[in-house]
């Protein structure tokens, strides 16, 4: 997930969001990850601030949910990214490989392979 802008630690974060049927509080997200509260709360305004969740407050309660269509825009660009480099490196190289991935790549994007929206 580095690629996509996300490190181990708010990528653990993100997927549990995602994975979830409902918005979390800090505490939920807490007992999940086992990270500290003042650690969680940091690593939730990193991801709010870089516009992967967003928070809602309900009596006086935060409850985080991962944005799913900024995620799948940031998957998308990496892939197109990885495709690029794969026709470069083919291009480069004449190495066949590359195509063929590349290919399977822009397949399985068109087919929606990768992210089920």
């Amino acid at each position: 997930m580095n690629a996509i802008g996300l490190k181990p630690n708010t990528a653990r974060i993100i997927a549990i969001l995602v994975t979830s049927n409902k918005a979390l509080t800090l505490r939920e997200i807490c007992e999940a990850t086992g990270y500290t509260k003042s650690r969680a709360s940091e690593l939730m305004k990193l991801l709010e601030a870089s516009g992967l969740i967003e928070v809602n407050i309900v009596k006086k309660r935060a409850y985080y949910k991962a944005k799913i269509d900024e995620l799948v825009k940031r998957v998308e660009r990496h892939l197109e990214k990885l495709v690029e480099a794969l026709e470069a490196a083919h291009h480069e190289s004449g190495i066949r490989d590359f195509m063929e991935i590349a290919s399977n790549i822009k397949v399985a994007r068109k087919g929606g392979g990768f992210i089920d929206k």
